[in-house]
């Protein structure tokens, strides 16, 4: 959308000029050896957040990201949302509630094998539960179209990480889980799969 973003991902600790945690994968170029040794990309996680959890473990296993700050990705984006809130400018992105459920869950998940890891509690996260909430009330302020279902979405997706359910749940253009009974979220995943 002509809007220029930092080049890559930055953690909470310092590093060398022009190198990063990691990126997005839409422009990430990996070398064969790196993929290799560290595996294939998580499948469990269906959409979100796989990119950050695959370039995580690679610089746990001493791969390094270097910016190339010229070159030009290009990924057609929702305009976010934006309101001033005395006088403060907020902004969250625009998505879907079902995207809603994978990005809570997935960064819930990374978040808590982080935590799990002793090499990659170098990287800490304080605060992460209160940021979580904060994103909750800053939903229900900025999206008036699906705020509270993102807001469910959320929920679930972050309970389903504590429980360590992962897999693909919740069926693109879902706006609530359903609660029907004998429809189960997996039935949904299968009854979708089929459709397709």
């Amino acid at each position: 959308n002509g809007v220029d973003r930092r080049c890559g991902f930055v953690g909470s600790l310092p590093l060398p000029p022009g190198e990063r945690d990691g990126g997005p994968f839409l422009g990430l170029l990996l070398t064969a050896d790196a993929c290799r040794t560290t595996g294939p990309v998580r499948d469990d996680f269906f959409i979100l957040g796989e990119d950050t959890e695959y370039c995580l473990r690679l610089r746990i296993g001493g791969w390094r990201f270097e910016a190339v700050p010229d070159a030009t990705v290009v990924h057609p984006l929702e305009e976010p949302l934006v309101k001033t809130v005395f006088g403060r400018r907020l902004t969250l992105p625009a998505v879907h509630p079902w995207k809603q459920y994978y990005r809570a869950r997935n960064s819930m998940v990374v978040e808590m094998e982080t935590r799990a890891n002793p090499r990659a509690a170098r990287r800490p996260r304080p605060g992460w539960m209160l940021r979580e909430l904060k994103q909750l009330v800053l939903t229900l302020i900025l999206d008036r179209r699906w705020g509270w279902r993102r807001v469910i979405m959320h929920s679930w997706g972050l309970m389903d990480a504590l429980r360590g359910r992962t897999g693909a749940p919740v069926v693109p253009e879902q706006s609530l889980p359903s609660l029907r009974r004998g429809r189960t979220r997996s039935a949904i995943a299968q009854n979708h799969a089929v459709q397709k």
